[in-house]
């Protein structure tokens, strides 16, 4: 995976050709500061590598000073340790793909993470005289060897990380900071606090009746699959609300762990009523366009809007530049500046189309309204659904 990554430009140089070795050392503090990850914990640096007599020695020396520069940020374990990082550059097997180069050193790191194991730098003979390793994190990959991993303060392995660098010919310079990912390898410890996030499952489909039959698949998967844990609900619930594509009836359930999803399902295939379970439609396909509010709250909301509200004793709110959201900011904004009256029963549950959202946001959120505090509904252009839903999950927040 992907950790972090930089690109920078050399600026003014002697030449065309010649490289910036501040700019190079720049470019690195930014990457790995931009991937959050120490230095000590990187083993395999792929670089640049054109073998010119100028630029590898002025690239191995920005490396040693960003690696000095992030260690003295960590001083902790591993920080200032000698030659646990080998560096190699794939050119000495292919030569230099100039534009495709940089790609060609990301395929060569990814093989060595799968195949846990740095290649040689072959055709090489002996090192650059400029370049001086000694008292440096470096060693340069001779000999095929196993890629070892490194291992924290508790002796716990950490995963194998690796940097690419890639420089241009005009002067721009990448740099990419690479993990390898086995899920399977590493522990996930979940806090008691993430145990307990909520997570909102969110189904849809074109018919009711083709809803329930997605519930019941939900059902079917939960029966089958481990998803007791927070990480996996979490990644159920992700896919379901981004990977899915939105359709008229939708069913939303607030759910902390397999069992409460297990059972609010249960409840909407019985059609049955509960705390966190939201099931409506949005058949008419005719919002708000416009709301109609007491004076006494106006001047709140011409604060939170870019409307001017007049004050007359009901105020009306214009059709919006971007329609369908302002109308919603503006009742999300309503439903928190009205005083709360009556508390929210444990029984409480709200199932109701588009057209008369706003006015069940008020009555579930628990808070009364004047007559004079009334939200008025007309034809306008569609909402887009995502915008539906934020207002059921609002509605449950007080």
């Amino acid at each position: 995976m992907i950790k972090g990554s930089a690109v920078n430009h050399s600026g003014f140089t002697t030449s065309l050709t010649a490289p910036n070795p501040s700019a190079q050392t720049d470019l690195l503090m930014a990457a790995y500061q931009n991937a959050g990850v120490r230095p000590w914990t990187v083993s395999y640096i792929e670089t640049h590598g054109t073998g010119t007599e100028l630029g590898d020695p002025i690239e191995v020396n920005g490396l040693k000073k960003a690696f000095e520069r992030l260690g003295e940020r960590f001083k902790d374990h591993g920080a200032g340790s000698e030659h646990y990082c080998g560096i190699g550059s794939v050119k000495t097997k292919i030569g230099h793909l100039e534009s495709a180069a940089g790609i060609a050193g990301v395929i060569k790191v990814l093989l060595a993470m799968q195949h846990k194991t740095l290649p040689a730098s072959i055709n090489f003979q002996e090192i650059n005289p400029y370049i001086d390793l000694k008292g440096s994190p470096f060693y340069l990959v001779q000999q095929t060897q196993k890629w070892e991993v490194i291992k924290d303060s508790r002796n716990e392995p950490l995963p194998r990380r690796a940097g690419v660098s890639s420089f241009g010919i005009g002067g721009a310079n990448a740099h990419v900071v690479l993990e390898e990912y086995g899920q399977s390898e590493q522990k996930t410890e979940s806090s008691p606090a993430a145990e307990e996030a909520e997570e909102v499952i969110l189904l849809s489909a074109e018919r009711e009746d083709r809803l329930m039959g997605y519930a019941e698949s939900l059902l079917e998967f939960l029966e089958s699959t481990e998803v007791g844990r927070c990480d996996r609900l979490r990644d159920v619930a992700y896919t379901l609300q981004v990977g899915r594509k939105p359709f008229d009836h939708r069913l939303a359930a607030v759910v902390r762990n397999k069992e409460e999803l297990f059972t609010k399902l249960q409840a909407f295939l019985q059609h049955k009523q509960m705390v966190g379970l939201f099931v409506g439609s949005r058949a008419r396909r005719s919002p708000l366009s416009q709301i109609a509010i007491g004076a006494d709250h106006a001047r709140t909301l011409s604060n939170q809007t870019n409307y001017s509200l007049s004050l007359s004793g009901g105020a009306e709110l214009g059709s919006p530049v971007d329609p369908g959201h302002t109308p919603i900011l503006v009742a999300k904004r309503l439903v928190y500046s009205v005083p709360l009256k009556i508390p929210v029963r444990s029984g409480i549950s709200l199932r109701l189309s588009q057209e008369n959202m706003c006015s069940g946001c008020v009555t579930i959120g628990g808070r009364s309204m004047s007559n004079s505090q009334r939200f008025k509904e007309t034809g306008m252009t569609s909402l887009q659904p995502r915008w539906f839903l934020a207002i059921l999950i609002i509605s449950t927040v007080i």
